[in-house]
């Protein structure tokens, strides 16, 4: 967790660009992946490498960047909610100051390169530089992926390298050099995967179906059901699915929650049946992710959303 920052003017291997965390992910079981949330930082940085590909969303308050790099500079105000990708081995320099919190995430290379099933080719993916971008599904996966390092317990990865894998494909198809590649394969184009996503998003449950998904997406329902996996790593229902369990997550967090209640709301036959699912995509049973929301206090942003 440690091997972050390369400072190749003295040799030293760090932790990175930001002071000690808040929190982080670091008593977690994950691999390939990690997160923290660092407090107000000011460093200044002369030819530096990152060894991982990190990730940056800036909280409460602004930040100011100055990079350089490539006979190029940047200097940005970088405004709460947006990000900025900082790929790895890729020499730069530059001075950061963060007025507020800010949530990292650092992806392994090998890591970003299974998530996105870049077995397609064997070029490395290299990131592309970005600084303070508005991307709704990167923030809120961010938010995810902190919420579940904050969780209790060092156990039960999944749900975190579910969030993990849904955020490297989406970094990678939009902001890297594998973008065209992945299109060639015959996967979504990314205006079609977020109307996809958006209609999955926003259309009840007794409305859905992979033939209305497929219309949304203007394919035939055998080629979206193949192109669909190849974008997102599962089907359009289990999509669906891990959508149903996302609401019910956030059901389940208000006063006084009935689990049958929200099991019939999500469009599930009863508790029982919500409960097989919810414990087979997120690993504990509602009456026990009740009791870990309430002992750890968190809020409903906290839920697993996988959309993208």
């Amino acid at each position: 967790m440690n091997d972050v920052l390369l400072e190749t003017t003295i040799g030293r291997i760090s932790a990175g660009l930001s002071g000690p965390p808040i929190n982080s992910s670091g008593d977690k079981l994950w691999q390939g992946f990690f997160v923290k949330k660092c407090g107000p930082t000011n460093i200044s940085a002369q030819d530096v490498i990152l060894l991982k590909n990190a990730l940056c969303l800036q909280l409460g308050e602004s930040a100011r960047l100055d990079w350089r790099a490539d006979d190029q500079r940047v200097t940005s105000i970088i405004e709460p909610g947006r990000i900025s990708i900082f790929p790895a081995n890729k020499l730069h320099s530059g001075t950061f100051r963060h007025h507020g919190e800010h949530i990292m995430v650092f992806f392994e290379p090998q890591f970003l390169m299974e998530a996105a099933n870049s077995g397609m080719t064997a070029d490395p993916i290299e990131l592309s530089w970005q600084f303070g971008i508005e991307s709704a599904p990167l923030r809120e996966l961010i938010l995810l992926l902190q919420a579940e390092s904050e969780r209790p317990g060092s156990g039960d990865d999944r749900a975190a390298t579910t969030i993990a894998r849904l955020l490297g494909i989406h970094v990678v198809q939009h902001y890297s050099n594998a973008a065209t590649t992945i299109a060639k394969t015959g996967g979504l184009s990314p205006t079609r995967l977020k109307k996809v996503m958006d209609f999955i998003e926003n259309t009840p449950t007794g409305e859905m179906s992979l033939k209305r998904m497929a219309v949304a997406a203007g394919l035939s329902v055998f080629h979206f059901t193949r192109v669909f996996r190849q974008s997102t790593g599962m089907s359009p229902l289990q999509c669906v699915m891990r959508r149903r369990i996302n609401r019910a997550q956030e059901l389940l967090l208000r006063d006084r929650a009935r689990i049958n209640d929200v099991a019939l709301e999500c469009g599930f036959c009863d508790q029982a049946h919500l409960t097989r699912h919810f414990k087979r995509i997120t690993g504990v049973t509602p009456a026990a992710f009740i009791r870990s929301a309430r002992n750890s206090s968190i809020s409903p942003s906290g839920s697993m959303n996988v959309s993208n």
